[in-house]
């Protein structure tokens, strides 16, 4: 499952937990580029996947794909994970692999926030902060 969105400002939030299939990345890349294109100019990515576990290849290979279709407006990235170290070390390939050195992946959602600060204004921050409060996506009903 996933989310992506974009409240306010140039800060755009994704949501990924596992599983995820072939048919969802591939909407979750059709929605992240969405979401991305309407924000005019330069945009920052928090990334939640807390809930997330290991991805199958072709899973990990979609996300480098879509990191590095939207490096060129990238301002900064950060990808908060979970404590597994598989996760840990298939995130930092998959963000050493899109290419881009203004990506960083951390396991604690306070070093995340103080590393995207910087250069969000302060309704981005407090944005930020409510996003990382609200946990995993709720699972389906019915």
């Amino acid at each position: 499952m996933f989310s992506s969105n974009n409240h306010i400002g140039r800060l755009v939030e994704l949501r990924v937990t596992t599983p995820i299939s072939t048919e969802e990345i591939l909407e979750l890349r059709k929605t992240h580029l969405a979401v991305t294109q309407a924000v005019d100019g330069e945009f920052v990515v928090a990334v939640d996947m807390r809930q997330a576990h290991v991805f199958p290849p072709a899973i990990s290979e979609a996300f480098i794909g879509l990191m590095s279709q939207l490096n060129p407006r990238l301002l900064r990235s950060a990808v908060l994970i979970n404590h597994g170290a598989v996760l840990g070390l298939q995130a930092e390939r998959a963000i050493r692999a899109a290419g881009n050195p203004d990506r960083r992946t951390f396991r604690e959602s306070q070093d995340l926030e103080a590393w995207l600060s910087p250069v969000l204004d302060d309704n981005e921050r407090r944005r930020l902060h409510t996003f990382l409060g609200e946990g995993p996506i709720p699972a389906a009903i019915g």
